[in-house]
């Protein structure tokens, strides 16, 4: 079931953060912008102290062909000069500073008019870190593993397991989101002296839409310590575009202080998420918590967006699966039904008598059909007034095409009065100017959410309007829902097109 958000919070507050303009750096690594063509450094973060151990003004305006070998020069621009401005390309390059040496895994991101490069140190294995063969065959495993999932939930499982085994992170979650961007986690692996979130569910708020989008241009968010003090571009605008820099596509990107606060209130240091993409839309996220400090290597990183991938393809497969047994079973249950319609001289019949109704095409509870002024009705439905006051609204709002709802309370004030056999409807129009439709119900079906926390309590807002704070709480809040059906599917959309369609071709038969 899709569930209401009381408060907009998602696009009125937290929606409008210009995340893409946060101007600061996560201090593991460190950004450079080079002008194209010339390869004169414009722009640096200035904690490049810190990894090369010269200052901002050391290095500012001088080329980057003083510190970076030839043959690593040209393949920057090679690769820059044929990928689309919008790739981001992995590279190792190595830094020569007063004679030494340093080693860096590089992000190159091609502009416009410049070169954005991320560096972060090339670390070597801690004890116990796996190295790229090995995180290749542990993908190897996952992936076979996926193979015995037969719904999308124990996939989920077998993911948060495994990757929790990779990575070693305390928590590892599958969040999904809802249509109306409420997030309620279906799989779980946790560390025992944890709080466990398992279906539970969690505000729009807590992923605003600002923050969805970027998942778009960055494939995933890393922050290896919360507590940290993130470190500048200099100069503060980009010489080449005199603008900010956009870093909404960076890995190093500083995070909001909000999101900051969201996690301290959680009890992580650390965290990564990376997006699960369906048709181009944002499924959900694998999201990963630590208590302590943690850093991934890159090859890790690199792992976990492969495996975002594996799981997007998995998703979409299961999906499709779990929707064409739906639709050939609809089908099934269309092609009786217009069988029966179509042995009845009154074709209304067919539709409401006989082995199949408008009940089974469209999982309903009640149905009715209003044709010239008259009512035929099957299963629990409204009183034959409460119908006519439906199609009088449906018409004055000129509702043309196949309209569903589950709260139909929400749209037409007296539904409350029927709710228990109508709180979800689904309209098809016949002639709208005559009042012709065919309509389905369903009942009211009441439920409990239990939120992590309340969600009417997202958000605090300071008296200035402006600043806010995330909850502190993410106890379990239960909402009783009331008002509600089960939700509409897309199947049951096409469905009912194709009855629309086949019901007035048989008028048109019927008026010859």
């Amino acid at each position: 079931m899709d569930i209401p958000t009381n408060k907009n919070y998602d696009s009125e507050f937290c929606g409008s953060l210009p995340l893409h303009f946060i101007n600061l750096v996560q201090p593991h690594g460190f950004i450079m912008v080079v002008q194209k063509e010339t390869f004169l450094i414009r722009q640096i973060s200035e904690n490049v102290t810190d990894f090369l151990g010269v200052t901002p003004a050391d290095i500012l305006n001088r080329n980057l062909t003083e510190f970076i070998l030839a043959e690593q020069i040209e393949v920057i621009r090679r690769k820059t000069q044929q990928w689309n401005i919008e790739d981001r390309i992995p590279e190792n390059v190595s830094f020569t500073i007063n004679s030494v040496e340093k080693n860096f895994s590089a992000v190159i991101h091609s502009k416009e008019n410049y070169i954005l490069l991320e560096l972060e140190p090339i670390q070597p294995l801690a004890p116990g870190q796996l190295d790229f063969v090995h995180i290749y065959q542990e993908i190897m495993f996952i992936l076979a593993a996926f193979k015995k999932a037969d719904t999308i939930e124990k996939l989920g499982q077998i993911a948060v397991t495994e990757i929790k085994k990779l990575s070693g992170f305390d928590r590892v979650m599958i969040y999904r989101f809802d249509k109306n961007w409420n997030g309620s986690v279906l799989a779980e692996a946790l560390e025992p002296d944890l709080q466990p979130y398992l279906n539970l569910c969690f505000p729009a708020s807590d992923v605003p839409r600002n923050a969805r989008d970027l998942y778009f241009k960055n494939p995933y968010r890393f922050l290896p310590n919360r507590e940290y003090t993130p470190a500048r571009l200099v100069p503060v605008l980009n010489p080449i575009s005199s603008n900010f820099t956009d870093l909404s596509d960076c890995n190093l990107r500083s995070v909001a202080n909000v999101h900051l606060q969201y996690l301290k209130n959680m009890g992580v240091q650390a965290s990564m998420s990376t997006p699960i993409i369906k048709d181009n839309l944002l499924w959900g996220l694998i999201s990963c918590h630590h208590k302590t400090a943690k850093n991934l290597s890159f090859e890790m990183r690199s792992a976990f967006v492969l495996l975002s991938s594996i799981i997007s393809a998995q998703v979409v497969a299961k999906e499709n699966e779990q929707s064409l047994g739906q639709i050939n079973n609809l089908n099934e249950v269309f092609t009786k039904l217009l069988a029966q319609m179509y042995q009845e001289p009154d074709f209304r019949q067919g539709l409401i008598q006989g082995a199949y109704t408008l009940n089974h095409l469209f999982t309903s509870t009640g149905a009715a059909i209003v044709l010239d002024g008259e009512i035929k009705k099957v299963g629990k439905t409204p009183t034959n007034d409460e119908i006519k006051s439906i199609v009088h609204w449906l018409q004055r709002s000129r509702i043309n095409k196949i309209y569903i709802t589950e709260n139909l309370t929400q749209f037409l004030e007296p539904a409350i009065h029927y709710k228990e056999v109508a709180s979800g409807l689904i309209a098809l129009p016949i002639a709208l100017e005559r009042g012709d439709y065919i309509l389905g119900f369903r009942e009211e079906r009441a439920q409990t959410i239990d939120w992590g926390g309340n969600p009417n309590q997202a958000i605090t807002i300071e008296p200035d309007g402006k600043t806010y704070h995330p909850r502190n709480s993410f106890a379990v809040w239960q909402e009783q829902v009331k008002n509600m059906s089960l939700p509409w599917s897309e199947q049951d959309v096409q469905m009912a097109e194709q009855l629309r369609i086949a019901v007035l071709e048989r008028i048109v038969r019927d008026s010859h």
